[in-house]
């Protein structure tokens, strides 16, 4: 098993698409969440590549499919929706030692002279942003 979720948004689709096709076999269970796949997910659920769409606030939904695939459960192609989440506290803070992201601090600390990265300001959003 190898899970694989990329979350992005609309402009990103594309290659994340070409990404899951170039890495897809029979051992691994492909999952894609965000933008894009929330609102078209009938449209992302037709690549072959594509076994799930998480939609909406996606962490305790994607535990529950790799909780459900590890323990060799049936996981079907499909949506799966996801509760609103109303408590940002209850995640933790992401371990951004994970990410390599250090091009894209530099390249903002070249353009205005501060180390900054990117947030989703939207998350917990009172309107189910």
């Amino acid at each position: 098993m190898c899970p694989l979720n990329p979350a992005g948004d609309c402009e990103q689709q594309k290659e994340r698409k070409k990404t899951a096709k170039q890495i897809k076999n029979k051992d691994n269970f492909i999952i894609f969440g965000g933008i894009h796949p929330t609102c078209l997910s009938q449209q992302v659920l037709k690549e072959d590549c594509i076994d799930a769409v998480i939609s909406g606030e996606g962490e305790s939904t994607f535990y529950y499919i790799i909780e459900s695939l590890y323990n060799h459960y049936p996981v079907k192609k499909m949506k799966y929706a996801s509760e609103h989440l109303t408590d940002l506290d209850s995640l933790p803070f992401p371990d951004r030692t994970t990410i390599k992201n250090e091009r894209n601090i530099r390249q903002a600390y070249k353009d205005n002279g501060k180390r900054i990265t990117s947030i989703l300001s939207s998350r917990g959003c009172p309107m189910k942003c």
